[in-house]
This record gives structure tokens, sequence and C-alpha cells, in this order.
């Protein structure tokens, strides 16, 4: 709840990447309903580009954990779909310049997404 309560204090002039690292921080705290909310928000503002693969793992997650599972699949699936155009599997492929924390962190979630589908859903998650 501390990180929760040091990224609120950002939200007055929100960006994108203090969008996703609130609703990281709300998801971790079982928030939900804010963190879906703040993983779209960032994903509506201009620059939020980078952050395309995470706030779609992240929603995924956070859809998941409220039983929205149309939604939650069609999240997965677009970070799915940006992850591999990011990180192409063939020899050659460009791939977007993004730093080795930010890739350790779509795999992160990546891997979190496709467990918790793998997990049934219920009331203790």
């Amino acid at each position: 709840m501390q990180v929760v309560n040091w990224a609120s204090q950002e939200i007055a002039n929100p960006t994108p990447w203090k969008l996703t690292v609130l609703a990281l921080a709300e998801l971790r705290a079982n928030q939900f309903e804010l963190a879906a909310e703040y993983f779209q928000r960032s994903c509506e503002l201009p620059g939020c580009e980078y952050l395309r693969a995470h706030n779609a793992f992240g929603l995924a997650l956070a859809n998941l954990r409220l039983g929205r599972m149309n939604a939650a699949r069609e999240s997965r699936e677009r970070g799915r779909l940006v992850f591999q155009r990011a990180h192409p599997t063939k020899p050659g492929g460009a791939a977007l310049p993004y730093s080795p924390g930010e890739w350790l962190e779509q795999q992160l979630l990546s891997r979190e997404t496709e467990t918790l589908f793998r997990t049934p859903v219920s009331s203790d998650l």
C-alpha cells in the first residue's frame, strides 16, 4: 500500500509510465478495479507505445482477477501480439529499443499472465 500511496501522489500530472506504475502497485495491493482503470488510462495517453505489452498483460491480470474472462483473454492476446513484434523470434528481425529492465518486466508479466490463466480462479486470488 505504501507504493500505491507514493504513486498516487504523482497522479495529478499523469504520464503513461506513472499510470502503469500506479496500476502495477494497485494490482499487487489487490485493487483490481483501480489497476484496470490505470492500465487503460495509460494506454490512452501520448507516449504509451513502449508500455503496450506491459499494460495489456497487466490489464489481463486485473480482468482475470475480476472474473472478466473475455476481457482478460483479449488483453492477453493483445499483449502477446505486441510482445512478439517487439521481440521477433526470427534472426535479423527488428526489435523496438527497449531497455533490459523493460524487457525483463514484460517477460515477468507475460509469464505471470500465462500462469494465472492455467490456474483455476477462486475467491482466494
